[in-house]
């Protein structure tokens, strides 16, 4: 049996209360059937990368530790959390540190041969991201909100200013990734996310009317780069740009950078809870996931022209309909 999930195991039935049953406590935290509860309980079938984040999360436990039983050579954990949401670090830093460690990796990459991005998503490509100041100071916004338990800190969405550090570390992050060749698959709702928070900040008052309008040009404008490059195969910089569409919506968005002599995974669930991975199996089990899903999605990059013109269709609809729907009906129709 496989250390690591032995440990699972143990802590799943050490947790588990009186007069519950250990499968049911686990279907609890990772839908599946009883079957596959039993088995994996029963150590038949090992727990993949993301259940493994998701039982950390709900069971408080250490994955530094226990991918370490699994290697007791190594020099340094294989599963790091960047930041813990209760660490006293303000959220300038913490934002800062995200950006840093993608940078990080970005620039690693660039050092070998054969350099790429392959991430799976719900979230915009960060080469697009930066292009447009509303767009990524909307995202600041949220994640700064997200750290904080009062909702009134930062007031306004008019009012907010995003540091400038912050803004430096963005320009890098965008310049450093444009030459690299970036996989990308996306949910064929992709826009919907963030559309979700428009509608939220725009309920709470927190963004204007003014405000919701001047998203909306932004991601119209962004909508056409991301189309003309799929159309293309390539970005501005020529650098290969593959977007493949996926019918799955995703819970967590993996990053996997690599090179010639180089890997490293980047993991964030359940908001801003982010993961970096040194470790080999755990790096190859997960790449070995996203390949698959790059088999089963339809890529709209330099072909698939049908697929790629329905697929923008639907996005610039959904953005559209921020001009016919009150805020609090923004995207209804398009989700089911």
């Amino acid at each position: 049996m496989d250390k690591f999930s032995d440990e699972l195991i143990k802590i799943i039935k050490n947790q588990t209360p009186a007069g519950i049953n250990s499968v049911d406590l686990l279907r609890s935290v990772l839908p599946m059937s009883k079957e596959a509860a039993y088995r994996r309980l029963r150590g038949e079938i090992v727990f993949s990368l993301e259940e493994a984040v998701k039982l950390s999360q709900r069971f408080n436990i250490s994955l530094d530790n226990l991918k370490s039983i699994n290697s007791s050579t190594s020099q340094q954990p294989h599963v790091r959390r960047l930041f813990n949401p209760c660490d006293q670090y303000d959220s300038i830093n913490k934002y800062c540190l995200l950006q840093e460690n993608y940078i990080s990796c970005v620039k690693r990459i660039k050092m070998g041969n054969n350099p790429s991005i392959l991430c799976n998503t719900h979230l915009f490509p960060h080469p697009y991201i930066y292009k447009y100041p509303n767009i990524s100071k909307l995202r600041v916004y949220r994640f700064f909100y997200s750290q904080n338990e009062d909702t009134d800190h930062y007031g306004k969405f008019s009012e907010f200013i995003v540091p400038e550090r912050i803004l430096e570390l963005e320009q890098i992050l965008y310049r450093e990734t444009l030459p690299v060749q970036l996989n990308y698959i996306c949910s064929k709702d992709l826009i919907l996310a963030y559309m979700t928070d428009i509608n939220y900040f725009h309920k709470l008052g927190i963004l204007s009317r003014e405000d919701v309008e001047n998203q909306q040009q932004s991601l119209f404008s962004l909508m056409d780069d991301i189309s003309y490059d799929a159309m293309e195969g390539k970005n501005a910089q020529r650098a290969i740009f593959l977007l493949f569409v996926s019918g799955i919506r995703f819970s967590a968005n993996c990053v996997y950078f690599s090179c010639d002599d180089f890997e490293k995974l980047i993991v964030q669930l359940f908001g801003f809870n982010i993961y970096s991975f040194n470790d080999q199996n755990s790096i190859k089990d997960m790449k070995n996931w996203m390949d698959n899903l790059v088999k089963s999605s339809i890529l709209i990059s330099s072909c698939g022209e049908k697929q790629r013109i329905d697929f923008f269709r639907q996005q610039r609809d959904i953005i559209a309909s921020l001009n016919s729907y009150d805020a609090i009906n923004i995207g209804e129709k398009f989700v089911h």
